[in-house]
């Protein structure tokens, strides 16, 4: 005998059910899902449960470490601003996951690569320092 299932969702669906036959709707006796299927779905749903939201985002972070003053002045939309001496704290806060291709980038680059070597001994592994904020324009071909 087939097992059977009503409209209590998809828990049920995926975990209520002897797995060696066909689920079938109460209401109309389809069959609702086949054993392919609810693996499939107990597969899907365990990888969504353990993957890091921050793990999805593949773009690289662009981070202006010049003052509040010269960002003032001059600044890159969408890029995030931090003083170089609180970089560690603030990619800790926003980007925990320590593979996160970070770009850094100052007037010339000298606090930049400031930044860089602390978020390197804080153990991020893809950090680059792009030199000032014409250099960071350039190779995005951004347009000032």
């Amino acid at each position: 005998e087939p097992c059977k299932a009503s409209s209590q969702g998809l828990d049920t669906l995926i975990m209520g059910f002897n797995a060696t036959k066909p689920l079938y709707n109460i209401d109309n006796k389809r069959p609702v899902m086949t054993r392919l299927t609810q693996t499939l779905l107990l597969s899907l749903a365990t990888m969504l449960a353990t993957v890091s939201p921050f793990a999805i985002a593949a773009d690289p972070v662009w981070v202006d470490v010049r003052s509040k003053f010269e960002h003032a002045l001059d600044a890159i939309d969408g890029d995030m601003r931090v003083d170089y001496d609180n970089v560690v704290t603030a990619m800790q806060a926003s980007y925990p996951d320590k593979t996160t291709e970070i770009n850094l980038y100052c007037l010339s680059g000298g606090r930049a690569e400031w930044a860089k070597e602390a978020l390197e001994e804080a153990g991020y592994t893809q950090v680059n320092n792009a030199g000032g904020i014409g250099d960071a324009r350039r190779l995005r071909q951004l347009s000032e």
